[in-house]
């Protein structure tokens, strides 16, 4: 039911990552939407919540994964991890929609992830899809380091709980 939610907001395109519509980041990669509940009584407890049982630490988390062919044809995998309210939060009506809020940005941060993975799956077709990639992948991990850097983990695109 949460991922059913969750797919929903995708599928209405309500945000836009820069150069790539939603649904055509969805068309690039393979995307797998997993989620984590998160309760508490209000916003601070929620977000204390997810800081600490969120995965690896964070409130979410982007992997992904590219792989070619001989002929070249790369594709990209990716699994995103979100936070979710549990059922038995206890939040009022401004809060569960500052928590929605939060949740599309932190999704569309995520995305930017996934992009990232897109990019470095051309960089190897424009590359001839060698055997060694390393370089390539090293360069497109601190493209992906430097990403969180400079959005401060999604803090300035949105990705934080205000009290309303």
């Amino acid at each position: 039911m949460a991922m059913q939610r969750s797919l929903q907001i995708i599928a209405l395109g309500l945000a836009c990552f820069p150069g790539l519509a939603l649904a055509d980041i969805f068309d690039e990669a393979d995307i797998t939407i997993m989620e984590y509940e998160v309760s508490g009584a209000d916003l601070d407890a929620v977000s204390a919540d997810m800081q600490q049982n969120g995965p690896q630490g964070y409130w979410a988390y982007t992997t992904w994964n590219v792989t070619w062919t001989p002929e070249c044809e790369t594709s990209v995998t990716a699994d995103i991890t979100m936070p979710v309210l549990a059922d038995d939060a206890d939040l009022d009506d401004d809060e569960v929609a500052e928590f929605e809020r939060m949740a599309d940005a932190l999704l569309d941060h995520e995305l930017g992830h996934v992009q990232v993975g897109l990019d470095f799956a051309q960089d190897v077709a424009a590359a001839g899809c060698p055997a060694d990639v390393s370089d390539l992948h090293e360069y497109w991990l601190q493209v992906e380091r430097d990403y969180d850097a400079e959005t401060e983990h999604g803090g300035n695109e949105g990705v934080y709980l205000d009290s309303p």
